[in-house]
């Protein structure tokens, strides 16, 4: 959360179930910042510019004993993990229905990768059978 705009009366400030830890950058709003801190937020600052800097991210948590972590992320925030090659594991979930359309969100967004020699191949593949839907899972080639 780049700028801290998330509310604060969002569920995930208030419900105490676990720690909670947002990512900004320098140019969250300070008072903002004390707000969160005052509900126990734990405010992690990596990068200075429009967006998080996910490899400094990263690099803190882990710093912080944190080894795994899992994204449930938008488009933008996908396709900028593969960018920077932060991704070692896809699961991706299908459902058995068709939706879509031009403006239909999608699992990897942003600026995308011009071609298929540009994009990432994803390999050892295995597909689950989870009630109906269907799991992907694999790694990214980069990692081989």
């Amino acid at each position: 959360d780049s700028k801290a705009k998330i509310p604060l009366s969002a569920k995930v400030l208030n419900d105490n179930a676990a720690l909670t830890v947002i990512a900004v950058t320098e140019s969250a709003p300070k008072e903002k910042l004390a707000a969160l801190k005052d509900k126990g937020i734990a405010i992690i600052v990596a990068g200075s510019g429009e967006r998080v800097d996910l490899r400094n991210l990263m690099e803190q948590i882990a710093a912080h004993g944190v080894c795994s972590v899992l994204v449930e992320g938008g488009g933008t925030l996908n396709f900028s993990l593969f960018r920077e090659k932060l991704v070692d594991k896809i699961c991706f979930f299908f459902a058995p229905y068709i939706l879509g359309g031009k403006n239909a969100p999608t699992a990897v967004d942003g600026e995308g990768f011009s071609s298929l020699a540009a994009g990432i191949k994803i390999r050892d593949l295995a597909v689950t059978d989870c009630d109906g839907d269907v799991l992907l899972t694999g790694c990214p080639e980069y990692l081989f």
